[in-house]
């Protein structure tokens, strides 16, 4: 394999590097490794939404974790939706049969 050296890199670059790397559960060097590995790579067009949203989580460094946290947040929300969503879908009797009730109908 071929070394490479990088000089004349900020503090702030070194930084975001290390942390990046961290957040990956990687070292800096395999970070970088996987930087220049996406960076090079042909781009391919998007075969659909999935695709679309894989590709640009692949290259903001979306994990794993991230993705089955969002999972489990969009669960929960729609979760805590089902009673509201469950008024709106009554049907067209009953909501008039309220309206009758309050005299508005």
């Amino acid at each position: 394999m071929t070394a490479l050296t990088v000089r004349g890199l900020s503090d702030e670059i070194r930084h975001a590097l290390k942390l990046r790397a961290r957040q990956n559960g990687r070292s800096v060097e395999a970070e970088v490794r996987r930087i220049i590995a996406q960076a090079v790579q042909p781009l391919e067009e998007p075969r659909n939404l999935g695709d679309m949203l894989h590709a640009i989580s692949q290259r903001n460094g979306v994990t794993q974790e991230d993705h089955d946290a969002l999972v489990q947040a969009l669960s929960e929300v729609e979760r805590d939706a089902e009673p509201s969503r469950r008024r709106m879908d009554e049907p067209a009797s009953h909501k008039h049969a309220l309206r009758a009730q309050r005299g508005d109908g």
